[in-house]
């Protein structure tokens, strides 16, 4: 017996947010990244480079180095903290500003 309209329907919609949530994961990582990578452009930190999963500049594995290790001001001649702290803001901020388009289209559809 085949099965109804309704089973079909449903089995597609089933795929669908399969599909979905499988290409989630990357895409979202993939947004989050390029906001850490624009700001990093936009600050003018040289080298700015988008890898799959992080992003780098020149100077960007000493600076956390010597952050860790306490040395602030060492860190700060490597480059400004304060463009340092924004490009590290930038890839959450961007995953809010998504959460808040996905909230807001979700509400209206």
């Amino acid at each position: 017996m085949a099965g109804s309209g309704s089973d079909m329907e449903t089995e597609r919609r089933t795929w669908m947010w399969f599909v979905a949530g499988f290409l989630a994961g990357p895409v979202a990582t993939l947004i989050h990244e390029s906001g850490h990578y624009f700001t990093a452009l936009m600050l003018g930190l040289p080298g700015a480079v988008l890898h799959v999963s992080w992003v780098s500049y020149n100077g960007s594995s000493e600076i956390r180095t010597l952050l860790t290790a306490g040395q602030r001001v060492q860190a700060a001649q490597v480059a400004a903290l304060w463009k340092v702290a924004l490009t590290e803001a930038g890839g959450p901020l961007i995953s809010l500003l998504l959460l808040a388009v996905a909230i807001l289209c979700r509400r209206r559809w």
